[in-house]
């Protein structure tokens, strides 16, 4: 398998493993689709305060926020290696097949809009 398409594979389960269920939560969470008590106290909270709208553009935001941070995190951090497999025994490197990681997420060929079904990406650090 080649580099890139090992970081591909690697990004879409991120993208849709993780960013779009997050989003997908708390979409549910601010339309009172949750049951939890803790969801629905939020539910309640949000949309009482007439501000549902708000916390749906800003839920994106902070994940992906988070996901740049983290992914910086990875790549300045000398302790940390995220390995893949290439289908056999060898493991390679993300850090080494990307250009960056967090930049990874942006641009229109970046993995946000490539992967993710919530596809707009919402950065404040593009």
């Amino acid at each position: 398998m080649r580099d890139k398409e090992l970081l591909d594979i690697f990004s879409e389960i991120l993208m849709k493993r993780v960013r779009d269920e997050a989003i997908e939560q708390w979409e549910k969470t601010i339309q009172g689709e949750l049951k939890s008590q803790e969801s629905q106290r939020l539910h309640k909270l949000i949309s009482s305060s007439g501000r549902s709208e708000l916390f749906n553009d800003l839920v994106p935001k902070i994940v992906d926020t988070t996901f740049h941070h983290l992914l910086w995190t990875f790549e300045q951090n000398e302790l940390i290696d995220i390995n893949v497999s290439n289908g056999g025994s060898q493991q390679i490197s993300i850090k080494e097949i990307s250009d960056g990681l967090a930049g990874e997420l942006y641009t229109e060929d970046g993995w946000i809009s490539h992967f993710s079904d919530k596809n707009k990406s919402y950065s404040f650090f593009k």
